[in-house]
């Protein structure tokens, strides 16, 4: 039978510091890596930071977060399974029960599993704090 290894990465994102919380995953994942794991996973919004709050209505601020998504794509052989949030455009009846609706569109906190360059899925949290909706 083989062996999976998982790689967890829990640390202390900074809320709006994206530019700093991907250098921070990307060295964890670099050094997963080295120690052969099969799947990296992050906590949730680990790109943003948590709570995000007023920030999810800032544009730039997603498009900001993609990009970091993205430079995970590097990676190869490795499942990263990394926190951050995603904005659905066209609003479902889901959307409206689930998720934070801005002026931008629905907004989840979402986990997305990144692989060999390429994002193979999304899972948007459902259950959602009463304080804040992240």
């Amino acid at each position: 039978m083989s062996e999976l290894k998982i790689a967890v990465h829990q640390f202390n994102p900074i809320i709006g510091d994206i530019d700093g919380n991907i250098e921070k995953i990307i060295q964890a994942v670099e050094i997963a890596q080295k120690n052969d794991a099969d799947v990296f996973i992050t906590s949730e919004l680990a790109i943003t930071g948590y709570p995000p709050k007023d920030l999810l209505f800032i544009s730039k601020f997603y498009r900001q977060q993609i990009t970091a998504l993205e430079r995970l794509f590097k990676f190869s052989g490795i499942t990263i399974i990394c926190g951050g949030f995603y904005i659905a455009e066209n609003v479902t009846q889901t959307d409206i029960l689930y998720a934070q609706n801005n002026s931008l569109g629905a907004c989840y906190n979402s986990a997305f599993v990144v692989r060999d360059g390429v994002i193979l899925s999304r899972y948007d949290k459902k259950n959602t704090t009463k304080f804040w909706r992240f």
